[in-house]
């Protein structure tokens, strides 16, 4: 269950338990062409969702 957990693609995932629908509690409502309600996303979640985060490291001379 462990690996799955971070191995897997879904958004929304339970493991032992039903995932049936989103709460109103959940930072969003799912992710790529799912789409639950008219707003997918809540707040400073909304930014994260459209956006892939990126590290860079650099070393300057």
């Amino acid at each position: 269950a462990r690996k799955f957990k971070y191995e897997a693609l879904p958004s929304m995932v339970g493991i032992n338990i039903g995932v049936a629908a989103p709460m109103s509690f959940f930072p969003f409502g799912g992710s790529g062409n799912s789409m639950f309600g008219d707003i997918k996303a809540h707040g400073q979640e909304i930014f994260q969702f459209f956006t892939d985060t990126k590290v860079v490291m650099e070393r300057w001379f």
